[in-house]
């Protein structure tokens, strides 16, 4: 990712525990059955309680335009029946600093291709998820365009832009918020990544 980088160009740069994590992931296709739940995407992926049975492909610090380039080895080879992808909260900061319609049309390209090589697995996109705007905006931490306001603006796009891709949109951005428009903040853990409560909330919107 580029917030350590020395030099400062718009490139996104695969950390150690990136790579060790894609490693870990490749070596899991020999043995790993084929036609299950497909979980891939940023760190609010990764941090699904294993209780969940799907394959968590989640990588802490990913972003769009990187999942593009690594959708043969973390998703195709699995052959999996569902694929769910959750992105884009990285690119607003400076992990890439991409634009909302930029980062929308990362997914749409990200869908077109899974489903040209899985054409029988259903494909979906999770709305890009809120932060708590205390903690983790742009105008706490100085860098990036991050916020809530953002966010909004992202999942419009993404909502915009899906419909020429056979994937299907799920709205749980507005379960994380109250009826006055608050966040439901019981649901993290830190400014941004949610707590098992959290998850174990949302899980319910997959199954209806």
């Amino acid at each position: 990712m580029k917030e350590t980088m020395k030099y400062n160009i718009n490139k996104y740069q695969l950390r150690e525990f990136a790579l060790t994590k894609i490693l870990d992931i490749i070596h899991k296709q020999a043995t790993t059955a084929k036609h299950q739940p497909l979980f891939f995407g940023d760190s609010l992926i990764e941090g699904i309680p294993s209780q969940y049975p799907i394959l968590n492909h989640g990588i802490s610090g990913m972003s769009s335009e990187m999942l593009e380039h690594l959708l043969d080895e973390l998703v195709i080879k699995f052959e999996p029946s569902h694929v769910f992808l959750h992105i884009g909260i990285n690119d607003l900061a400076t992990t890439t600093l991409a634009s909302p319609r930029d980062i929308a049309w990362n997914i749409v390209r990200i869908m077109l291709i899974l489903n040209q090589c899985l054409p029988n697995t259903k494909l979906y996109v999770i709305s890009t998820l809120p932060c708590i705007d205390e903690l983790s905006s742009f105008k706490q931490t100085g860098k990036g365009i991050r916020c809530n306001d953002m966010v909004n603006v992202l999942n419009e796009e993404i909502q915009e832009h899906i419909v020429h891709t056979q994937a299907k949109f799920i709205d749980l951005n507005s379960k994380l918020y109250n009826d006055d428009k608050s966040l439901k903040q019981v649901y993290y853990r830190d400014g941004m990544h949610l707590n098992d409560e959290g998850y174990h909330y949302l899980a319910q919107y997959f199954t209806q």
